[in-house]
């Protein structure tokens, strides 16, 4: 009778340590990469202009944080700070997978030629219009929602 109990404690140990550690590698495998994060390299949208030049980087980090300024000199001049997102339920026009987003990005370091300003605290609104290309990188159009400048973006 001893022997039967002691068998099924240690089954019973066992399977509590089975479940645990699957449990423990279940969460530990699942990644933390939020829906939005990447770094973006976007082109002015202008019907004037013709440029094909990136002018804008956006980058999205896990953590919440963003940096964003002019392409090829984001060390420099930024703003850098905390985003927070909204997803959005509308569907585009001709049917593309197209995920929309709003964004609130909101300073906590504002440089201009590698000096920092005293500008904490400034936010911005955007809506971000996002897909996935043929390569399976995310690409889509930025409207700043206070000026209605608007940006393609694509993912590095």
């Amino acid at each position: 009778m001893k022997n039967n109990k002691l068998l099924i404690i240690v089954i019973a140990l066992v399977c509590i340590v089975f479940i645990g550690g699957s449990l423990f590698l279940c969460l530990s495998n699942k990644k933390s990469r939020n829906s939005v994060a990447g770094k973006y390299n976007c082109k002015s949208y202008n019907a004037n202009s013709t440029s094909d030049d990136y002018v804008i980087s956006l980058h999205l980090y896990d953590d919440n944080t963003f940096i964003y300024g002019p392409y090829s000199d984001i060390d420099d001049n930024h703003y850098k700070g905390d985003y927070t997102y909204e997803k959005e339920t509308k569907k585009s026009k001709d049917n593309k997978d197209y995920k929309f987003y709003m964004f609130k990005l909101v300073s906590d370091e504002y440089m201009v030629n590698g000096k920092k300003k005293d500008q904490k605290g400034h936010s911005t609104n955007l809506e971000f219009a996002m897909t996935k290309n043929e390569d399976g990188k995310r690409e889509g159009a930025i409207i700043f929602t206070a000026s209605y400048n608007m940006y393609y973006c694509y993912e590095e």
